[in-house]
């Protein structure tokens, strides 16, 4: 009964307590479980959450970096653009002193 217990909480229970602790999804969570407790055994599974959400920063991170990236591009060629069509508003013809 122990042994269902604990297979019960490392599932189930844990996932959401650590997804809410360390800012995890339960799905990142579950699957971080999963591959953790797969590779390292007992091991694994302390340590699978917070690689997990390592892994999601990291992520996020750069495909954050990778959207402003984009929008600087994307603003930058629309400049280019606007600067190659001449000047926006017409400028009024110089006159002498009495016009």
């Amino acid at each position: 009964m122990i042994i269902v217990w604990q297979g019960f909480e490392d599932h189930v229970v844990q996932p959401p307590v650590y997804g809410r602790a360390v800012n995890v999804g339960p799905l990142v969570s579950i699957i971080g479980l999963l591959v953790g407790a797969e590779l390292l055994g007992i091991l694994g599974d302390p340590l699978a959450i917070p690689s997990a959400a390592a892994i999601e920063i990291i992520l996020r991170e750069w495909w954050s970096a990778r959207d402003l990236e984009a929008s600087a591009r994307r603003t930058d060629e629309g400049r280019r653009a606007d600067t190659r069509a001449g000047p926006r508003f017409r400028t009024q013809p110089q006159r002498g002193p009495r016009g």
